[in-house]
Formats: C-alpha cells, sequence, structure tokens
C-alpha cells in the first residue's frame, strides 16, 4: 500500500511516466568537420568550423532534425594528406551521417574514393580543383570549381590591369589547387609578349619570404599571382614592398581574409581578388547570417565560415527530407536546389555549383567590389 500521503498524487504521478518515453530525446545525427585547425592554413579551418558549429547550434534552438538534435564531431587535419584519410576513415566508422570539408583541395582529393567506397557525402566549403569537376561521386561543394573564377582574374589582369609579365607565386602544399592557377595563366597568357614565371614554395618547410622576395625581384614581373594562404599572402606582399617590388599584387580567394589584410597592412593595397563570396551582398538572408554570426563569433564571417554554414545548411536541408545517410547523396541530387545567404545554390549532376564571380579590391586596408 502507498502511504496516505503519496495517495493524492498518485494520478500526476502515472500522467508522468505515460509522457515521459515519449519526452525522450531521439538519437543525435553526427556530422563531422574536417578542417585545418593548426599551422599556415589555419585561419581557413577555423572560420570553416566556426560557420558549421553556428549552423548546428542554429538548427539546434529549434529541435533539430525532426527531433533529432545535431552533434559534431571536429578534427584538425593539420594539412596532412595521410592525416586527413584517417581521421576521414575513422568518422564514417564511427557512423556519421555526412562529413563536411576537407577545407583545401589537396586534402579534398585524398577523401574522395573513401566517401565513394562507404556511399557516405563529403561535402566540402572551399575546394576548388578543378580535377573533382565532372565525376559522379559522393563529393560536393557549395565553392564552384576554380576555373571560371581564374580565367575572371587572368582577363582583368591581362586587359584592364596590362600586366605582361607575372610571376605566379605558388604553395606546394596545396598542389591541387594552386598549380591550377599556374596553368591557366601560362594558357591564357600565350602571346608572345606574354610572361608567366613560376615560383613554388612550401610553408611546412618554414621558407625564407625575403629570399622569396628577393628571387622575385630578380625576374622583374610587373605583376605577382599570390597562390598561397592569407598569412604566408600577406608576408611575400610585406617582403615584396620592403625591397621595393612596384609589382601589382593579384590573388586568389584562399587568402582573401581578414588576416590578410591585417598582417600585409599597406602592403595589402591595390591588390586584386576574384571570388565567389561578396561581404556587401545585400541580401536579407546574408544580413541577418551576418549580423548574428558576429553576434556569436565576434568577428565578422568571411569566406571560408560563409560556405562552410552554407554547406551544413545543404546537409540539415536534405536529412530533414530524408534521414537516411546512404540516401543523402541522392536526396541531395533530387532537391538540386538550396537556399544559401547570397542567393540559390543550383547543383549540376556532378554536386557542383555554377556562383557569381566577383572581383575585388583592396582600398585603404579593406575589400571594395571592382568598378568596371
Amino acid at each position: 500500500m502507498f502511504p496516505a500521503v503519496v495517495r493524492p498524487l498518485l494520478p500526476l504521478l502515472l500522467s508522468f511516466l505515460v509522457l515521459l518515453p515519449g519526452c525522450r530525446q531521439r538519437e543525435p545525427i553526427v556530422i563531422g568537420f574536417i578542417g585545418p585547425l593548426t599551422g599556415h592554413h589555419s585561419d581557413i579551418g577555423v572560420y570553416g568550423r566556426n560557420g558549421v558549429v553556428f549552423a548546428a547550434e542554429e538548427i539546434n534552438k529549434i529541435g533539430g532534425i525532426h527531433g533529432r538534435p545535431i552533434q559534431l564531431i571536429i578534427q584538425d587535419d593539420k594539412q596532412d594528406a595521410a592525416l586527413t584519410r584517417a581521421i576521414h576513415k575513422k568518422m564514417i566508422d564511427q557512423g556519421v551521417a555526412a562529413i563536411i570539408g576537407p577545407m583545401t583541395s589537396s586534402m579534398a582529393m585524398a577523401v574522395v574514393s573513401q566517401s565513394n567506397s562507404a556511399g557516405i557525402v563529403t561535402i566540402s566549403p572551399t575546394a576548388a580543383t578543378n580535377k573533382l569537376t565532372g565525376l559522379d561521386d559522393y563529393f560536393f561543394r557549395t565553392m564552384s570549381p576554380s576555373r571560371n573564377a581564374i580565367l575572371r582574374l587572368a582577363e582583368y589582369s591581362h586587359d584592364t590591369l596590362s600586366l605582361r609579365r607575372i610571376s605566379v607565386v605558388w604553395d606546394s602544399a596545396n598542389e591541387a589547387f594552386s598549380k591550377e592557377w599556374l596553368d591557366i595563366f601560362q594558357e591564357y597568357f600565350s602571346d608572345e609578349d606574354d610572361h608567366i614565371i613560376s615560383v613554388s614554395f612550401n610553408p611546412n618547410a618554414h621558407p625564407s619570404f625575403s629570399s622569396l622576395a628577393t628571387t622575385i625581384i630578380d625576374q622583374k614581373p610587373d605583376g605577382v599571382l599570390l597562390v598561397a594562404s592569407s598569412l604566408d599572402a600577406a608576408q611575400i606582399c610585406q617582403q615584396l614592398r620592403k625591397q621595393g617590388s612596384q609589382a601589382k599584387f593579384i590573388s586568389t580567394m584562399w587568402a582573401m581574409t581578414e588576416d590578410f589584410l591585417q598582417h600585409a597592412g599597406s602592403a595589402a593595397d591595390g591588390t586584386t581578388f576574384s571570388h565567389w563570396f561578396n561581404k556587401d551582398y545585400g541580401g536579407e538572408n546574408f544580413r541577418i547570417f551576418q549580423i548574428s554570426f558576429q553576434d556569436r563569433f565576434h568577428v565578422p564571417p568571411n569566406f571560408a565560415s560563409h560556405f562552410a554554414y552554407e554547406s551544413a545548411q545543404v546537409i540539415f536541408t536534405a536529412l530533414q527530407q530524408n534521414e537516411k545517410p546512404k540516401q543523402l547523396k541522392e536526396t541531395i541530387e533530387t532537391l538540386g536546389e538550396f537556399q544559401g545567404t547570397q542567393g540559390k545554390i543550383h547543383f549540376d549532376q556532378y554536386g557542383d555549383p555554377n556562383r557569381k564571380v566577383y572581383l575585388l579590391t583592396v582600398v585603404d586596408g579593406a575589400l571594395s567590389p571592382v568598378k568596371e
């Protein structure tokens, strides 16, 4: 028998016990994130991680996906291919629904075959290598393949800036991305009076940027194309200006971050980039994202955080339609179009979007759209 003091509470207790199973939180959906969180390439990795974290926090605040919270596994790939493959495989073995990253082209190239074998989607926010274009695989990306952006900058450099002798300074540790800039500039600058000079360096070998700048100046270029991370590009700019170079600087989307502007200082002025990211985009979705991201991380979003946030949104939207990880590729392909923060994201049959290319230049320490 229940004590007399408990009997009046029995109906309430029984009701609570009946409702309890329905109140249990469903198993989380586990998503992996892989990116360089330390070392020379860490700026792109940290911003990318923050974009994914922000997206996960947003959806978890409204109950997750059909009551299932998003749980993130975040790993530092250290821009090391063997380590990246090991991390990627472990995440698959742990039962992730999808993997966001890697953030660089060389690391993406290292894991695509594992995604295909496992049937698990890998979506990279920023791996732009053309070597993964036109392949029917489990690799998606929210940043377009780089060819159109390279050609856009090559055309502007040749026809508007009137550059004819360009030193292409490229990071050999991310060759899958970097060397494509050299190759396509060589294709475009093919007239008799055009000269493209290759200067490669490996940031992992701790190069002397002062010596590298001397090598570049000896080539007497009228332009320098910087295909490097933001911190390395900033140091090269500084050393070139310190040694008296008046060459015009052009660069890739990889270096277009606040870190480049801060570390290059006045040497950054006049540097022109081609990119699919426009920090002055006027849409309401982007404005809300900008404000909310800055409130959360106390810095404005850059291209890496933006495309990482969109990559997470693509995964979450698809999983809301169908929670089965093995059918995620088919679900994304069937949906085809997703709402991004800077317009719609349209995937082609190979998982690549075709996004508008912007030209931006540094004026008084800030990025501004190029007026043509």
